[in-house]
C-alpha cells in the first residue's frame, strides 16, 4: 500500500523556484468525471489544487491531489478512498517541507451517512508518511489544518453530538506529525446551538483561533464566532460579532502589526440576500479586543465568501467566493481591498454555465491563483478550473470588472459583544475520536486533461504586421485593425516608457478594429502588447496632446 501510494505522488515537488515575473492563465483540468476544487497550496514549482473526484476509485468519491507547475501543466498526484465517499478539504504547507491534507470519509462511519475526520500527510520527498480517519458515533468534517506552534498537526471543523441529534458543535483536534494519533480533541459549543469552525490561526505563545459561527443568539440568529483556545485545547476566551441575520466567519489573517481580519458572509446587512464581510479588529492591546470597523461588499444577488487571504506586498486582503448578482448564474468573483477594507478592483469571472471559486493564494510574484471549479468550458459535469491573475485580477479571457457595492457598517447595525455572560456557556470540551480501520483503502492515478483558456506563457511573438496601429502619433484614441485575426484577440495591455502599465482590457467579439480611449494617457513613448490566442504581437507608439 505505502510503497504502491508513493509512485502515485512521486510527481509532487515543493522546493522548485518560483519565476520572478507573474505570469496569466485560465485552464481547467477534467480527470472525465464530476472533480470539486476545494483548495489551493503554493509551494515552488508546485501549485497542488485538494478536492473530490469520482472518476476513479471504488466508491462515489476519492479524495484528490492534484499537482500542477506554477504554470498550470499537470506534473502528477493522484486520488485516494474506500467504497464510500472521501474529499478534501483543506490543506497546508510545514515548515519542514512535508504537506498535510485533511478532509472527511464516509466510508468507514458507524451510521450510514455519517463523515469521519480524515488526513493525509506527505513528507519532503513526496511519500505519504500516514493517512488516518478519526470519528466519534456521529459527524465528524474537517475544514482548515494548520501547522500548530510546537510543529503538530491542528485540524478544525464539525462534529455532531450524537446519531439522531440535529445539533453540532465546533471541532478542534491536535495530531502528532509524525504518527497522527490523536494528542487531544475538543468540541466547541453551547448545549442548545449549532457551532461550526471553519478556519484557525497559530497565534505562539498562546494557542489557537478558532473562527466560524455560533446559534448562541446574541446578536443576531448565527454570530461570528472567535473562540482562543490554549496550547492545551483549553477555553482561553471567545466573543461573538455580526448583524441581526446569519453571519458565519470563513477566513481569520493576521498582518504582523497587531490587526487581524476576518473575512466571511452576512445576510439582511447590505444590498442583497447575501454579502462578503470583511472586519478589522486591533489585537495589539490583547486581552483587551477592539473592533475597528465591520464592511459589506455585495450587489443585488447573493454573494457567497468562500476564502480571503492577506497580501503582505499590498497590506490588503483579497477576497474570492461566488456571486449570482452578475453574469450568468453563479459567478466566480474576486474583490481586492487595501488595509482599510476600501475595493482596490474587483471582478467577476466565468462562462456560460455556473463557475466558484473556493480558495485563492499568492503567486509569489505579485499576482494570485484563484481555484475552484466550474460546468462553463466543457469536459465532463464539474471540472477543476485555475485562474492566474496579476496584481490587479487580470488573466485575460473570461473575466469582467464588477462593481461591487462597499458598505461600512455602523456599531449600532453590527458589532461586537466581548462580554455577554451567554457566551460563559460556549466551551471547550473533550471529545473521543476513534481511529478506524483504513487497510481496505486503495488508491489511484487518473491524469487529468486540460483545457487552456487563455495564457501568456509559452507565447509566440510574432511581426505587428499582424495587427495594424494607427494613429500614430495618437491623440485620445487608438485603433487596432485585427482583419482576419479579429477572433483570435484575447487582451490588451500597454506600457509607458518605465514600463508601467497604464491600459488593460479583455478583447472578445471583435469584429475587424478595436478602438481603445487613451484620453488619459500624456504624452510620451508606449509599448502596446496585444495577446492573440498563442502568440502575442508588439507594436511601440506615441502619443502627442
Amino acid at each position: 500500500m505505502i510503497k504502491n501510494f508513493t509512485k502515485v505522488f512521486s510527481f509532487l515537488t515543493f522546493a522548485a523556484a518560483v519565476s520572478a515575473q507573474a505570469q496569466q492563465f485560465q485552464v481547467t483540468q477534467d480527470l472525465t468525471g464530476d472533480d470539486y476544487g476545494n483548495r489551493v497550496l503554493v509551494s515552488g514549482n508546485s501549485v497542488n489544487i485538494v478536492g473530490s473526484t469520482n472518476a476513479t476509485g471504488a466508491g462515489s468519491y476519492d479524495m484528490m491531489v492534484l499537482d500542477l507547475t506554477n504554470e498550470g501543466v499537470h506534473q502528477g498526484g493522484g486520488q485516494l478512498g474506500g467504497t464510500g465517499s472521501e474529499t478534501a478539504r483543506a490543506v497546508a504547507g510545514f515548515t519542514d517541507g512535508s504537506s498535510v491534507v485533511a478532509g472527511a470519509s464516509n466510508t468507514l462511519a458507524p451510521a450510514l451517512g455519517l463523515d469521519d475526520l480524515m488526513v493525509l500527510k506527505l513528507d519532503n520527498t513526496n511519500g505519504p508518511v500516514f493517512y488516518n480517519v478519526l470519528g466519534t458515533d456521529s459527524l465528524d468534517r474537517t475544514f482548515e489544518v494548520v501547522e500548530g506552534n510546537d510543529g503538530s498537526i491542528i485540524a478544525a471543523g464539525q462534529t455532531g453530538r450524537s446519531i439522531g441529534s440535529n445539533k453540532s458543535d465546533g471541532l478542534v483536534t491536535k495530531l502528532n506529525a509524525t504518527t497522527g494519533a490523536v494528542v487531544w480533541a475538543k468540541s466547541i459549543g453551547f448545549q442548545f446551538s449549532n457551532e461550526v469552525i471553519y478556519d484557525l490561526l497559530a497565534v505562539d505563545g498562546v494557542g489557537y483561533v478558532a473562527v466560524g459561527y455560533s446559534g448562541v443568539n446574541v446578536i443576531g440568529l448565527n454570530d461570528n464566532l472567535f473562540f482562543l483556545l490554549n496550547e492545551d485545547g483549553t477555553k482561553n476566551t471567545c466573543f461573538v460579532f455580526g448583524g441581526p441575520g446569519d453571519d458565519d466567519a470563513r477566513s481569520i489573517m493576521e498582518n504582523g502589526t497587531g490587526k487581524i481580519y476576518i473575512a466571511g458572509n452576512s445576510r439582511n446587512i447590505g444590498q442583497g440576500g447575501g454579502e462578503t464581510f470583511l472586519a478589522r479588529f486591533d489585537v495589539s492591546g490583547f486581552p483587551v479586543i477592539v473592533l475597528d470597523w465591520y464592511k459589506t461588499y455585495g450587489e443585488t444577488g447573493n454573494e457567497s465568501l468562500q476564502r480571503a487571504v492577506y497580501d503582505p506586498t499590498s497590506g490588503g486582503v483579497l477576497m474570492v467566493g461566488t456571486t449570482a448578482s452578475f453574469g450568468n448564474g453563479d459567478e466566480g468573483f474576486a474583490i481586492k481591498v487595501d488595509a482599510n477594507g476600501v475595493i482596490q478592483w474587483s471582478k467577476v469571472y466565468g462562462g456560460t454555465g455556473n463557475d466558484y471559486f473556493i480558495d485563492a493564494a499568492l503567486d509569489g510574484s505579485g499576482g494570485f491563483y484563484l481555484s475552484g471549479y466550474s460546468n462553463s468550458f466543457g469536459g465532463t459535469s464539474n471540472n477543476l478550473w485555475l485562474v492566474r491573475t496579476d496584481a490587479n485580477g487580470a488573466s485575460l479571457c473570461n473575466e469582467s470588472n464588477a462593481v461591487f457595492i462597499e458598505n461600512t457598517i455602523s456599531s449600532s447595525v453590527a458589532y461586537a459583544d466581548f462580554s455577554n455572560t451567554a457566551l460563559n456557556d460556549i466551551v471547550s470540551t473533550d471529545v473521543t475520536l476513534t481511529a478506524r480501520n483504513v487497510s481496505t483503502f486503495a488508491f489511484g492515478q487518473n491524469p487529468p486533461t486540460a483545457n487552456v483558456l487563455c495564457t501568456t506563457i509559452g507565447v509566440e511573438e510574432v511581426s505587428s504586421n499582424a495587427v495594424s496601429v494607427y494613429p500614430n502619433p495618437a491623440g485620445s484614441s487608438l485603433n487596432f485593425n485585427f482583419g482576419v485575426n479579429a477572433a483570435d484577440a484575447k487582451g490588451l495591455v500597454i506600457y509607458n516608457a518605465l514600463g508601467a502599465k497604464v491600459y488593460e482590457t479583455t478583447l472578445s467579439n471583435v469584429t475587424s478594429i478595436y478602438t481603445a480611449d487613451i484620453s488619459n494617457l500624456a504624452s510620451g513613448m508606449y509599448t502596446a502588447v496585444v495577446f492573440m490566442n498563442n502568440s502575442q504581437v508588439t507594436a511601440k507608439f506615441t502619443v502627442a496632446k
